[in-house]
């Protein structure tokens, strides 16, 4: 278990201090992709999500009702991870999910290509859209953001 004492981190049982973990967790919410990926995710941490999916539904949210069209008529004639846009499928296999899973943000199956939810997700969304509402309240919308 970690404890905080004071300014200093005690160490658990692994040998990493709570503010390791903390800029590490941080370090995974840092790009939009990580943070969009983790609100796709199936409620139930039971189910998961494939990471061809994941792809068309993070490009949808990056090039707006545009992307959503065309990748509607994507998802009806059954794409693979590479006939939508290769780049997000590849960044979220190569760089992203990685990420969160390396921070425990979710469970990454390699043999079956999919995501799900770990005990630590809600709490991540959580902050996020916390920090998001606090932004938003003090600052206004921000422009060019959801």
């Amino acid at each position: 278990m970690v404890r905080r004492s004071g300014s200093t981190s005690e160490t658990d049982g692994g040998g990493s201090t709570l503010d390791a973990r903390l800029d590490e967790t941080f370090a995974s919410l840092a790009h939009p992709r990580r943070r969009h990926l983790l609100a796709e995710l199936p409620e139930s941490p039971a189910e998961s999500l494939s990471l061809a999916t994941a792809a068309r539904r993070l490009r949808c949210r990056e090039v707006g009702d545009l992307g959503r069209s065309y990748v509607g008529r994507a998802a009806a004639t059954g794409p693979t991870e590479s006939s939508d846009r290769p780049d997000t499928y590849v960044s979220l296999r190569h760089v992203h999910v990685p990420k969160l899973a390396d921070a425990n943000l979710v469970d990454y199956d390699t043999a079956a290509d999919a995501v799900a939810r770990t005990e630590l997700t809600d709490a991540a969304l959580s902050l996020v859209t916390r920090a998001e509402r606090a932004l938003v309240d003090r600052a206004g919308p921000v422009a060019g953001g959801e």
